[in-house]
Order: structure tokens, then C-alpha cells, then sequence
């Protein structure tokens, strides 16, 4: 039984580099044979001439070698380009969350206590890892502190689409805003000395009840309300509580008792 090559071995690049490494190996052996005959050099000349001989063959070879298989590393440096496309695309989010770590690590962007608030989430920072932040989750009422029961894991990667807004807070003196609209068949703009004395007052009962002896009287029976009005012409009015430890029930409080007054006042103007 006869072994023979395939025909397509002679025309391949197997053959030729075979061929190019075998003709250098002689013409190395060749030169060296040559220059141990002459016996008009020295011996520091030849071994000279015997290095840049070998140098410029391996030169050959790696110039002949890379023109015999260009097509085929053209074809792997495509095949290469293409998996690392892929991986990227595929580790798109995973690196943007990185990228999104340290530019908030570098920036000192926030930290664990702060409120925070990106895009449409709002809450306190909990928890800081590499790819994620965790937050107790606010309403998204401009102002509200009020908490929702949830806890938001947000990726970093959202801090390359939008912003990260650092609310300002202490952690002994929470702020919370919010509104009430009331029909304009009372003056309120005459009584808002009055408003605001009696949501102090609530927030001042709420705050007792709350065991908060910490804070000093003022900072602790802070309300502001400033009166406006609607796109439609109704009062409006935005209550803003400071030192409430329970935002929720100051609220409620508050809110009470700035509608019980306000209801008042239209019964009484009423019956008049």
C-alpha cells in the first residue's frame, strides 16, 4: 500500500514555507562554509559577517513568512476583530457600570447618607458597590422625602445618561416640600401670618410627639409656606417642613390643620 501526498499539499502554503525556510537554512550553511575558507579574515570578522548573515536570513524569513500567509492572518485578524466587537457589545452595560464606578469613586459624586436623585429615582444612598448604588426610594414629588417602602438598586451606568443631583439634607434636619390647592372664595393672602403660625404649631406638636429633643426650638418648628396660584387661578400653597423625623405624619398634621383653619374660614364667610 503506497502513501501519497495530496495534490493540493504542493500548492499550499505549507509547501512554500517549507520551502523558504529550507532554501535559508542552506544558504546559511553555504555563507558559513564560505567564510571559513577565506583565510584573509580573522576570526572577529568572520563571526561578524556569520551574525549579520543569520540576522538578515531571519529578516527573510519573517518577511517571507508573513507575505505566504497574509491572506490567512487577514482572515484570523478579522475573526479576532470580530469576537472582540462581540464581547464588547455583549459587556457593554457591564463596563459602563464600571466606568460609572470610578467616576463616581474619582468625582466623589455622593456617598452612603446622601439623597440622591437620577433621572426619575429618588432615595437615600444605602449602599455603594462596584456596579451598583442602593437607595430607599422617596416619592418622586418635587420636595417629597416622604419614603415609598421600596429599595432601588440603580447602576452606575445611569450617571452617563443623566445627572446625579445631590439633595440638600442633614441627617438631623430633614427637608420636605409639598402642596394644597384650595378654591380662591378665600383670602389667603391676607391670613398667611396666620397659615404659617398654625402649621408651626402642628409641626411643633408633631415633633414632640416624636421624642425629638435633639434639635434647638427654631430649627425644630421650622415651616415656611410661600402662596401662589395655578394655571387655572386656585390658591396654592407650598408647605415646607423642616425637622420632622417622620415626614408622612408631619404632613398629615400640617396639612390638617391648614385645611380645618382654611374650611373655617369659608364657613364662616359663608354664613355671614
Amino acid at each position: 500500500m503506497s502513501f501519497e501526498l495530496p495534490s493540493t499539499f504542493f500548492n499550499s502554503d505549507v509547501l512554500a514555507s517549507a520551502c523558504l525556510l529550507l532554501g535559508l537554512l542552506a544558504s546559511r550553511m553555504i555563507a558559513g562554509r564560505a567564510l571559513l575558507r577565506r583565510d584573509d579574515i580573522t576570526e572577529k570578522v568572520a563571526r561578524r559577517w556569520t551574525a549579520n548573515v543569520r540576522n538578515v536570513l531571519i529578516l527573510v524569513a519573517v518577511v517571507g513568512l508573513i507575505m505566504i500567509w497574509a491572506p490567512q492572518l487577514r482572515t484570523f485578524a478579522l475573526s479576532l476583530t470580530a469576537v472582540a466587537v462581540a464581547i464588547v457589545v455583549a459587556t457593554k452595560e457591564l463596563i459602563l457600570c464600571l466606568s460609572g464606578a470610578a467616576l463616581r469613586t474619582f468625582t466623589r459624586a455622593f456617598s452612603v447618607g446622601d439623597i440622591i436623585e437620577v433621572g426619575t429615582t429618588k432615595g437615600e444612598v444605602l449602599d455603594l458597590n462596584l456596579l451598583a448604588t442602593q437607595l430607599r426610594e422617596f416619592e418622586s414629588i418635587d420636595g417629597s422625602v416622604v419614603p415609598t417602602g421600596r429599595i432601588v438598586t440603580l447602576p452606575y451606568s445611569l450617571l452617563f445618561s443623566s445627572p446625579a443631583k445631590v439633595l440638600p439634607h442633614s441627617r438631623a434636619r430633614i427637608e420636605h416640600a409639598f402642596t394644597m390647592t384650595f378654591e380662591p372664595d378665600v383670602n389667603l393672602f391676607s391670613r398667611v401670618h396666620e397659615l404659617r403660625a398654625i402649621a408651626v404649631e402642628a409641626l411643633a406638636k408633631t415633633v414632640a410627639a416624636e421624642g425629638n429633643s435633639s434639635l434647638s426650638q427654631v430649627e425644630a418648628e421650622r415651616c415656611d409656606i410661600e402662596l401662589g396660584t395655578s394655571e387655572i387661578g386656585k390658591y396654592r400653597l407650598r408647605i415646607t417642613l423642616l425637622g420632622a423625623r417622620e415626614p408622612r405624619s408631619a404632613e398629615n398634621a400640617v396639612a390638617c390643620a391648614v385645611g380645618a383653619f382654611i374650611e373655617s374660614q369659608r364657613t364662616s364667610s359663608s354664613t355671614e
